[in-house]
């Protein structure tokens, strides 16, 4: 064997690259050595990230449909025929539109982030109290925010105004529904029915 030089050249399109290297052994060289590697940054090319996005955003909307409101849709589609316009521009204004874009994208996946989260505390969470807590007197105001919520996430692919705030704030709602409802065992505790709290401590575990 006999030392090489070789040079990879690549675009980072998702802030991170991973250069690897694969060695295939034979009767006589069973190892490979590398030294003296050099890193090197070579521009930012706007025009290039802006392809690059515009297929990400195009691949997110077909992978994650059933996970988009229409606002957030419409959004993605918007971005996309920005980011294909701006490649147009003056390279100083496609760089401030290739970061103004990627935002807009960064938000979309966000909103999608915190919706998952809310379906899946609508789902166990939520669900789960009302199961345990249907006895108690707030127990119709709990009920009336789970159903909002329900009602939330079957129509939300058809939601023209759904995003991640409208998201934020009815996981709060629905987080403070249950606390009212175990609070409200406040209005029957007595000596003989105290009112259980031990959902006031963290992590409280007495099994």
């Amino acid at each position: 064997s006999y030392p090489e030089t070789f040079t990879i050249e690549g675009i980072v399109a998702a802030d991170s690259i991973i250069v690897g290297f694969v060695g295939y052994q034979t009767n006589n060289f069973t190892y490979v050595a590398i030294d003296n590697v050099k890193l090197e940054y070579a521009g930012f090319d706007a025009g290039i990230y802006l392809e690059s996005l515009i297929d990400d955003m195009d691949d997110y909307m077909s992978d994650n449909g059933d996970l988009l409101s229409a606002k957030l849709v419409a959004d993605l589609e918007t971005a996309i025929e920005e980011a294909e316009e701006a490649q147009d521009l003056e390279e100083e204004m496609m760089d401030a539109e290739y970061i103004r874009i990627q935002g807009v994208f960064t938000g979309v996946k966000d909103a999608v982030a915190k919706y998952q989260e809310l379906y899946l505390f609508w789902e166990t969470t939520f669900t789960d109290a009302i199961g345990e807590c249907a006895e108690y007197p707030g127990i119709e105001d709990a009920v009336a925010v789970h159903d909002e919520i329900s009602e939330f996430i079957e129509n939300f692919i058809y939601n023209e105004t759904a995003g991640y705030d409208e998201i934020v704030a009815l996981m709060a709602k629905g987080e403070q529904a249950i606390i009212d409802l175990y609070l409200s065992q406040m209005k029957e505790a007595s000596k003989e029915n105290p009112a259980n709290f031990t959902f006031l401590l963290p992590n409280a575990n007495f099994e």
